[in-house]
């Protein structure tokens, strides 16, 4: 260990004299393991991240670093609470988490044949033969470099002390309307360690399955934690997914993520990440086109206030040809907040006649609000259609005297504007239900703004 922070004895203590393969050995995750191990030597031998490295330069660990970090236990959340942190649609299947532990009582199982939505624990422990099948599958693909790439500290952190998982399966031909909805609430925890919560998730769609999946993530208002969460997907060949993640955490709270996702033949991805909450957050995208005919659209909104903190690294690797990749992301900025978005387009040699796209647009409402963009494009072939683009400013004056002179209130007319800005995003995704469930938090998150131009 190269430093005293913490945070990483605080981790120690959690791993000492411990056992943390017994969970899998001698099932269809045993391949999980080693992957554990080498992930407890990373973060043990490397540390957290520092503004030093080119990864983190914009985005300092530094408040998490320096605190005693201690496993999320209460399960308590007020009926209150739990009513509002509930998005507004229907669901096929629900499963609800307080302080990082399962509530069954909130949560509604799935009655559609071919789709489980379950725990990792009960898996195991049931034989569920199915979704142990699908998972052993996946070891090639979740246990590989490309699907892993340059694992954070985070996610190895994760990977290394996760004791149970949330298991999406949808079988072939499996189709939902409906989207599964996972609920991560946060809320004050007594004490004066840090709460650490690690969501774990692997999502497996077979062949021609078409299902949404929204993860929902909110935190009370001044209550301290740390959420660190990891999803690992595949798609199998025609598999169709919508993949939304609503990140609303606490003012106090900090919310780190990595999402992977490796999409084989003809298989379709929408991706769509929301940050609105949490004093620091950061979201790691990974998307692998690993099969001709593979397709991913991939949206980010961000929208802070005060002197939040929001980071998204993105990166998505054409392997082969004939595939294609959209990005747009979009940020609304008021107060000191600051927002980083690292975008990178990867595109190998032999990924002829790929085609990607890159867009990241921001919107200033305060003179003190910052924004960071790199977009990066590597291309090692030469048949191929990319491009990039950046934009940072502020709202048009001419749009807000229109609004005005209408006898429409200035902070009504930016949060108009802006609704429209940011709920674009929304609107393009496919599944209606997923338009449904985000449109109102959008909605929500720009009333609150205090425009100082």
């Amino acid at each position: 260990m190269k430093s005293p922070q913490q945070a990483l004895v605080s981790l120690n203590e959690m791993v000492e004299g411990k056992d943390l393969t017994s969970l899998f050995r001698g099932t269809a995750m045993s391949w999980f393991e080693p992957q554990r191990n080498a992930a407890l030597m990373r973060w043990q031998e490397r540390g957290l991240p520092s503004r030093q490295s080119e990864e983190w330069m914009y985005t300092s660990v530094t408040s998490l670093a320096e605190s005693s970090w201690v496993r999320s236990k209460s399960e308590s959340a007020s009926p209150e609470f739990v009513k509002a942190a509930r998005l507004k649609t229907t669901a096929v299947a629900e499963m609800v988490f307080v302080n990082g532990q399962f509530v069954p009582a909130l949560s509604k199982v799935s009655e559609l044949n071919g789709l489980y939505v379950g725990s990792l624990t009960d898996v195991l422990k049931n034989k569920n033969e199915p979704v142990l099948s699908a998972l052993k599958n996946a070891e090639k693909t979740f246990a590989s470099e490309t699907h892993l790439g340059k694992e954070t500290a985070f996610a190895s952190i994760n990977s290394t002390l996760f004791s149970d998982a949330v298991v999406i399966h949808a079988a072939a031909n499996t189709r939902s309307a409906d989207p599964i909805i996972l609920t991560f609430i946060h809320t004050s925890v007594e004490g004066s360690e840090l709460p650490l919560a690690l969501p774990r998730v692997f999502a497996l769609f077979d062949r021609m399955s078409e299902v949404a999946v929204i993860e929902n993530h909110i935190g009370e208002e001044n209550a301290h934690y740390f959420s660190n969460g990891v999803t690992d997907g595949y798609l199998a060949d025609g598999a169709n997914v919508t993949y939304a993640k609503l990140q609303r955490e606490g003012n106090q709270g900090s919310h780190i993520a990595t999402t992977r996702f490796t999409l084989a033949r003809d298989a379709k991805l929408e991706s769509l990440q929301i940050s609105f909450g949490a004093k620091l957050s950061r979201q790691d995208l990974k998307i692998v086109l690993g099969a001709a005919g593979a397709e991913a659209v991939v949206d980010g909104l961000y929208i802070q206030n005060g002197k939040q903190h929001v980071d998204n690294h993105t990166s998505i690797e054409h392997i082969v040809a004939d595939t294609r990749s959209e990005q747009l992301y979009k940020g609304i900025l008021d107060g000191e907040s600051r927002a980083v978005f690292n975008g990178r387009v990867f595109i190998a040699q032999d990924a002829q006649r790929s085609n990607s796209s890159q867009l990241n647009n921001n919107l200033l409402l305060s003179k003190r609000a910052e924004v960071d963009t790199k977009p990066e494009l590597e291309i090692f072939a030469d048949d191929v259609k990319a491009g990039h683009g950046a934009t940072i400013g502020r709202l048009d004056p001419e749009h807000l005297f229109y609004l005005r002179s209408r006898a429409i209130s200035s902070a009504d007319a930016v949060a108009m504007l802006a609704f429209g800005f940011a709920n674009d995003l929304v609107l393009r995704r496919t599944n209606e239900r997923v338009r449904e469930a985000l449109s109102a938090p959008v909605a929500n998150a720009v009333k609150s703004f205090k425009v100082n131009l």
